[in-house]
């Protein structure tokens, strides 16, 4: 029996993978989204008979994806799993057997390498600790916080030689001899993977593999709610293009306030002791802009929550701190639909969200937006900079408060030159889109 099939995985929305196999039969679409996988956000759509068909596929995806996860991960272990962080842990120790997986990969690396003249070099451990370490004790105390002295990155990067790693394909191990060094995997892993898994995929049963770049696929929401934006915005005297919008966000959600799934106390209270240390450093800094915003044009701020556990949050980090004569000019929503955020978006002067959906949906309805980058959030942020829109990303860790009123304010003084800087960035999602819909349309 002939059976068709379309498989469509997007891994930080910016991945394609399309294929089929055979002919005949109504293909319904079906979704599911991971968390769990290399810190990224990992997005399929498997395109099926049934939901049986569908289940066998999302399985197989599960499984490949948990595997290269461990297997390529430099900060955890995990039980009878010998992984990238093993072999830095036995540097200068002992060679390390591991998974052919990762010799592989690391084989690969080393294609690169040589390709990219040593510009990707996962031997770059050593060095990218130390900016890490720095990293983390600025953020511990960022009134002393300062970068690595050049000495000090120039000892680190004396211990970053590719050519020493030492592999042994038939005994399957690896070693480092010099205990100084470390092995950093990153991106290159997660590009791996992802090409293992299509080659899963095709082994499986789906043909025609192809794999190709494309945005977020919140860029191709069109649904307004003119209707109740319109009410919402009467009701609270906000003029078209003359206030900003805000949306909070703490640093992990939590989860087990809105979806039926178990977390244990330990889990509770490391996300909560996570979330409590910086939601206020945060909230600080877009708070210097919305200070910055009100005071220069004597306009309006719209706090409105993407998430529902944000209309609990947003009166303690954005509002209540706020001066008077600040908060005077502050209006909140509570949790609403897309289609109506949409259609309000469309009407604000600009969007500062920690969220990375709703700067997304503010660009798709022609309204510039900042997106505050924490460090936990996912790989997903990376689209931004794919797209163009470099200047209007704040990494919240590398940024203060005065830089991103800097930027709105650059905004305000010259909105024709912002909009025409959104515009470009939307084209590039467009042609990309429209890419990847050829794609996809010859297996349906």
């Amino acid at each position: 029996m002939n059976t068709k099939k379309a498989i469509f995985l997007t891994v930080a929305s910016a991945f394609l993978l399309s294929g089929c196999a055979g002919s005949g039969a109504k293909l319904t679409a079906y979704d599911a989204q991971y968390l769990d996988y290399f810190d990224t956000i990992t997005s399929i759509t498997i395109c099926a008979e049934s939901e049986e068909q569908f289940a066998e596929y999302k399985h197989l995806a599960e499984d490949t994806m948990e595997k290269y996860h461990e297997l390529f991960d430099i900060y955890d272990n995990y039980d009878g799993v010998n992984n990238i962080k093993t072999i830095n842990d036995n540097a200068g120790i002992a060679p390390v057997t591991v998974d052919p997986e990762i010799i592989r990969l690391l084989e690969f690396s080393r294609q690169e390498y040589e390709e990219t003249g040593g510009k990707i070099n996962v031997a770059m451990g050593s060095v990218l600790s130390v900016w890490h370490d720095y990293r983390e004790a600025g953020i511990e105390n960022p009134s002393r916080a300062q970068v690595p002295g050049q000495q000090e990155l120039q000892r680190a990067a004396e211990h970053v030689n590719l050519d020493e790693v030492q592999i042994d394909e038939e005994a399957s191990t690896v070693y480092l001899p010099d205990e100084d060094m470390s092995l950093d995997v990153g991106a290159i892993a997660k590009g791996y993977a992802t090409k293992c898994l299509a080659e899963k995929l095709k082994e499986a049963g789906v043909t025609k593999p192809e794999i190709r770049f494309v945005p977020d696929a919140t860029f191709a929401l069109n649904i307004q709610n003119e209707e109740n934006a319109h009410s919402f915005l009467t009701a609270n005297n906000l003029e078209d293009r003359k206030f900003i919008c805000v949306i909070p966000r703490l640093r992990k959600t939590p989860y087990w306030l809105i979806r039926r799934k178990s977390y244990t106390e330990e889990q509770i209270a490391e996300i909560t002791a996570l979330n409590d240390k910086w939601k206020g450093i945060d909230h600080a800094k877009a708070r210097e802009a919305i200070v910055r915003w009100v005071r220069e044009t004597g306009n309006k701020v719209l706090i409105c929550p993407e998430m529902t556990y944000q209309v609990d949050i947003m009166d303690e980090l954005l509002i209540d701190p706020l001066p008077d004569d600040v908060k005077r000019n502050v209006v909140k929503r509570g949790y609403w639909l897309p289609d109506e955020a949409a259609s309000l978006y469309s009407k604000a002067f600009c969007v500062l969200s920690f969220e990375c959906h709703s700067p997304i949906i503010s660009l798709r309805n022609g309204t510039p937006a900042f997106y505050l980058r924490q460090p936990e959030d996912t790989i997903k942020g990376q689209m931004y900079y794919d797209l163009g829109f470099d200047n209007w990303v704040f990494e919240i860790n590398n940024t203060t408060g005065k830089q991103i009123a800097d930027r709105l304010m650059e905004v305000y003084s010259d909105y024709d030159s912002a909009q025409a800087y959104r515009k470009r960035g939307m084209d590039k999602a467009s042609e990309l889109f429209d890419m990847g819909v050829k794609i996809v349309s010859q297996f349906l």
